[in-house]
Order: structure tokens, then C-alpha cells, then sequence
């Protein structure tokens, strides 16, 4: 989810658009620091959600269970609870299933097909001809 040590996700550059691109230092700086606060929040809130969910499930299965004799016991009924974490597992397993899919298909087209090979360039050059 987060990259907890450097509060990012990893894949996104800390300026977008014509941002990156600016010769404003300033304005750099405060646009990474605008994504770093939102990052930060974000991760807070994911956080903070999982800690409720965890809570939540702890209580409604403690009041589940204080209604029976033997809280050992399973009648086999289902209750909403199961069928939510049942929807939850298969949403994972079905993203897991495609992203997999996913990247077999990508590598076998890139190592077959001489179109979806990368093309090397010189970054250098590409900036300063953006740049000016």
C-alpha cells in the first residue's frame, strides 16, 4: 500500500505536471510537501479504518459468541459477517488471478513482439530538449 519509511507509494514522482519542469525550487519544494502531507493523511485514514474494521469484527464476534452456552459451537448458519469476509477474499483472489494473467500476457508479448519492446533513450537529452 505505502512505503511507510519515505511516505510514498513508491511509483509516483513528487511533482507532476508542468511542475516538474518548473525552475521555481520553491515551488517544488511546496508541491512535494502538499503530496507528502496528503500521502501522510491518506496512510493515517487507511490505518485508522483497519484498526475500526479489526475492532468492529472483535465485538460482533464477542456478542455473537456471549448469546451461546458453548461459544465453541457452530451451528453451521452464516451470518453477514462470513459472507462479507467470503466477498473480501474472492475480490483479492480475483485481483490476484488477473494481475497475474496480466503480467504473463505483458511478458510474453514483450519478449515476442518487437513493437512492445522498450526503445532505449537518453533521458538527458529528452529533458534538456522539454526543458527549453
Amino acid at each position: 500500500m505505502t512505503n511507510l519509511h519515505d511516505v510514498s507509494w513508491g511509483n509516483r514522482p513528487a511533482t507532476q505536471g508542468t511542475d516538474a519542469f518548473t525552475q521555481e525550487v520553491s515551488k517544488q519544494n511546496q508541491s512535494k510537501i502538499d503530496y507528502q502531507v496528503f500521502r501522510t493523511n491518506f496512510s493515517l485514514a487507511w490505518l485508522l479504518a483497519n484498526g475500526v474494521y479489526y475492532i468492529l469484527v472483535l465485538q460482533l464476534v464477542d456478542g455473537v459468541f456471549a448469546s451461546y452456552q458453548n461459544p465453541m459451537a457452530n451451528d453451521g448458519t452464516w451470518g453477514y459477517l462470513e459472507y462479507f469476509s467470503f466477498f473480501i477474499a474472492f475480490i483479492v483472489m480475483f485481483r490476484v488471478f488477473f494481475s497475474t494473467l496480466y503480467v504473463i500476457k505483458w511478458n510474453f508479448f514483450y519478449s515476442c513482439t518487437k513493437s512492445y519492446a522498450f526503445k532505449k533513450q537518453n533521458l538527458d537529452k529528452a529533458f534538456k530538449r522539454v526543458k527549453q
